[in-house]
């Protein structure tokens, strides 16, 4: 099983540790809620050392990206990143991903852990003679400071000023920590529905950044917080509200897709007049939730299935994601969830449930 660099340390910490897609990674510390309302109301730490991250430079980088994703890479200039997807052949959702431009014609691509080698033999299945492809997953952590202090924490630590860094952009920073000299990449991005910073750097470093990061407040968050932040936010879960058997315009992902240039998958993409299924939200009065492969009814008729599921302790009920028949989707009617005992009521509620960025 692969470890990060930060593995020992959840285990000082007496984490509850889980097989996550082939990595040992810290389910909980304290607790769920617990680390969630953390997040919420001051400021948690993420270990997210298992992503994948990838180096495409060249003379050829940005016309070779601008063919790959569905990003607008052509006008995406240094200092910026975005949000986007790599499609296969058939345009599903072979993996969503952000990518960062370094300099001109230098490009950071930062992936799922799960599709990680799938990803990076897709790219250099299609990599031209001008560009170079670095993996270097392996030498890079990635920490995320989320929540309502995190612009204040990282202020303390590096000492220095984040107020002119906008959502989605991101700046190089290098700090002298223990005689040791650390060049670290602060990203305005993050995955909870919270202002927060995602930080890539050598993993060399991961135990020193963290330590900085908690002695000053930061709350440890496991993947149980994790799960129960992105989706009060409404962020799809690779590989569980999103994949290779769905396209971007079944998640009412489009938005993501404004680019008019040619790219992999393009013309294969369901077009919207088309689809059979759609992303909806739903929220359940109480704690109990529906779960992933659930089947959704109406009138107790098959519509769809549940793809995400939790109780929100920050909204106090239940919500979850899932696809239906777009028939049914408007926004308060009321659905059903097949539990194998008593259905449980749900109505169909906007997204996000939650969003607190600014």
């Amino acid at each position: 099983m692969h470890k990060t660099p930060l593995n020992q340390i959840h285990k000082n910490l007496n984490a509850k540790m889980v097989d996550f897609g082939g990595w040992e990674m810290p389910v909980q510390y304290e607790g769920i809620i617990a680390e969630h309302h953390a997040t919420r109301q001051n400021v948690g730490i993420f270990d997210i050392c298992h992503m994948g991250e990838f180096i495409i430079k060249g003379a050829g980088a940005r016309d070779f990206l601008s063919k790959m994703l569905t990003t607008s890479i052509k006008s995406l200039k240094p200092g910026k990143c975005r949000y986007g997807f790599l499609l296969n052949d058939n345009g599903k959702i072979q993996d969503d991903l952000i990518t960062y431009c370094l300099n001109e014609n230098e490009f950071m691509l930062v992936v799922n852990a799960a599709p990680t080698q799938t990803d990076l033999q897709w790219l250099i299945q299609h990599q031209p003679k001008d560009v170079k492809i670095i993996d270097v997953s392996n030498e890079t952590a990635k920490i995320d400071i989320q929540g309502p202090k995190s612009r204040e924490i990282i202020e303390q630590v590096f000492k220095i000023s984040l107020k002119e860094l906008g959502y989605f952009s991101w700046e190089g920073i290098a700090v002298e920590i223990e005689n040791q000299d650390i060049e670290i990449i602060i990203s305005r991005t993050g995955y909870t529905g919270e202002l927060g910073f995602e930080l890539y750097f050598n993993a060399e470093a991961s135990e020193i950044i963290w330590n900085l990061f908690t002695t000053k407040g930061a709350v440890p968050v496991g993947l149980g917080a994790r799960d129960t932040l992105r989706l009060e936010a409404s962020l799809p879960l690779s590989g569980q509200d999103m994949g290779i058997d769905r396209s971007p315009a079944e998640g009412n992902f489009m938005k993501f897709i404004r680019k008019t240039s040619d790219f992999i998958g393009k013309n294969n993409i369901t077009p919207t007049s088309q689809l059979k299924e759609i992303l909806i939200g739903f929220k359940i009065d109480g704690r109990r939730s529906a779960r992933h492969n659930m089947k959704i009814l109406k009138d107790g008729i098959e519509i769809g299935i549940v793809t995400s599921g939790s109780y929100s302790p920050t909204l106090e009920c239940s919500i979850g994601l899932g696809y239906i028949d777009p028939k049914y989707s408007a926004i308060d009617t009321i659905i059903e969830i097949d539990t194998g005992r008593k259905p449980l009521q749900a109505t169909i509620s906007q997204m996000p449930f939650y969003s607190n960025v600014k």
